[in-house]
């Protein structure tokens, strides 16, 4: 058979043509990936993100066994 023609040799031309894109894309995917990283990275830094948090409730202890009623629950 001519090689042009053989079915197996366009399947084996196909599946590489395949695995090269599938390999420069997930190439092309990780760099961008590494560039957004940096980006978020770049953003989030700084005194906006450093400052603690403030907190306007109080602690709420669960314990196994703890009966705690409704009207409390509510309350917390």
């Amino acid at each position: 058979m001519n090689p042009s023609t053989d079915p197996n040799q366009i399947l084996k031309l196909w599946f590489f043509r395949f695995v090269k894109t599938g390999l420069f894309l997930s190439i092309v995917l990780a760099f961008y990936l590494v560039y957004l990283d940096a980006w978020v990275q770049e953003r989030m830094a700084g005194p906006k993100w450093q400052t603690p948090v403030k907190v306007f409730a109080r602690p709420l202890n669960l314990y196994p066994h703890y009966f705690l009623p409704k009207k409390n629950s509510l309350k917390n």
